[in-house]
């Protein structure tokens, strides 16, 4: 995303996201992989109620469903010109097009907003329902924001505030650092943790934040996550002081600032 990014800027091209909907649903299932569903609650079967129903099209919850979209929209992607980079699957690039997907989340960028439009329309004639967004200023719950000077500001404020109320911290107090000069052990004999919150799921949730916009975090949180099967309380606290340290540096982010030589 951040190369999509970089490469759009420098080249000075227009760019857009779109998002697919129901997109496991318009996958149809191959006839060698059938699927079959109970007669759903509410709806009367006149043939009597040991019949069940064949699905024609893909389901949210089925095993097969993601492969099944990745086909389905591969090979439209194909139809409409695009090839797929042999280095990153999810690349996609054509004479004026290029694409980054991630499952039905689309990121686009062309030389000209007809280009956009009419690759746009030639997705929607071949029967995908999509919607389009104006530009690529959010993707993925990253907000990119373009500045004077050409940077690409990447935050992800509202990650953080989910954070923060996942574990009933909107109003601490902030803290200047997110973590202690204290190395953090296994801590055996420590005392169980208490909070009420989900331990793994705020752990996740730092982590993707920490990979995509906030490395300044990365270390602490590592340390936070080496304890995840059985946190005691001081690795609850470490958790706590880094949400203490995001309270206060919620605008922060990774600053991209694209040179004029790719390479």
């Amino acid at each position: 995303v951040r190369a999509f990014l970089v490469v759009s800027a420098v080249a000075k091209r227009v760019t857009c996201t779109i998002d697919f909907s129901n997109a496991f649903v318009q996958s149809p299932l191959p006839a060698d992989e059938p699927a079959w569903m109970h007669i759903p609650r509410g709806y009367t079967c006149t043939k009597g109620p040991d019949y069940c129903l064949r699905l024609d099209k893909s389901l949210y919850g089925l095993g097969s469903a993601p492969r099944l979209w990745t086909d389905y929209s591969g090979k439209h992607f194909k139809k409409v010109g695009l090839k797929q980079s042999e280095f990153d699957p999810c690349l996609w690039y054509g004479k004026n097009i290029m694409l980054v997907q991630y499952v039905d989340d689309c990121g686009i960028s062309a030389p000209t907003q007809k280009d956009l439009d009419d690759f746009v329309a030639s997705l929607r004639k071949l029967g995908m329902t999509l919607t389009q967004e104006e530009s690529f200023s959010e993707f993925l719950g990253i907000k990119f924001e373009e500045l004077d000077d050409g940077s690409i500001n990447m935050t992800q404020k509202g990650l953080i505030k989910k954070i923060l109320t996942t574990a009933k911290m909107e109003d601490c107090n902030p803290n200047a650092t997110p973590a202690t000069q204290t190395p953090l052990g296994k801590d055996l004999d420590g005392e169980p943790m208490k909070e009420e919150w989900n331990y793994r799921a705020i752990v996740g949730m730092l982590l993707y934040l920490s990979t995509n916009t906030r490395v300044d975090i990365a270390y602490a949180v590592s340390q936070v996550a080496r304890f995840s099967a059985n946190p005691k309380k001081s690795h609850a606290t470490a958790i706590k002081t880094i949400l203490r340290y995001l309270k206060g540096t919620a605008d922060r982010g990774t600053l991209v600032k694209p040179a004029e030589n790719l390479h």
